[in-house]
């Protein structure tokens, strides 16, 4: 199974649109579908597609990651994308999997 090749970007706007709305847990499967999705593109970036600069993957950042991942879907070219902290997306992401699927 490959690692998604494009920006997710239907998937990223669930994330977005739960977290948001606060409808985590009660859409449960298609969040955590979503997850999977911009997980696996995101893990993709990280291991050796997009870029190896160290900032990139960084877990430092005073944004929220919800507000970096509403940038992407206004700005998704390369250049935005391999600037952004994606261990901090994929580290938010999982975490709001895990608060819903165990609260």
């Amino acid at each position: 199974m490959n690692y998604p090749q494009s920006l997710p970007l239907t998937e990223i706007k669930t994330v977005i649109s739960l977290v948001k709305s606060t409808t985590v847990k009660e859409n449960l499967p298609t969040f955590a579908h979503a997850a999977w999705v911009v997980q696996g593109y995101i893990q993709s970036s990280m291991l050796g597609n997009q870029t190896t600069d160290e900032v990139a993957f960084t877990l430092q950042s005073t944004e929220n990651p919800l507000n970096i991942l509403e940038k992407l879907v206004d700005e998704t070219s390369v250049t935005a994308q391999a600037n952004l902290p994606w261990a901090l997306i994929l580290r938010f992401i999982v975490n709001q999997l895990l608060e819903h699927y165990q609260a």
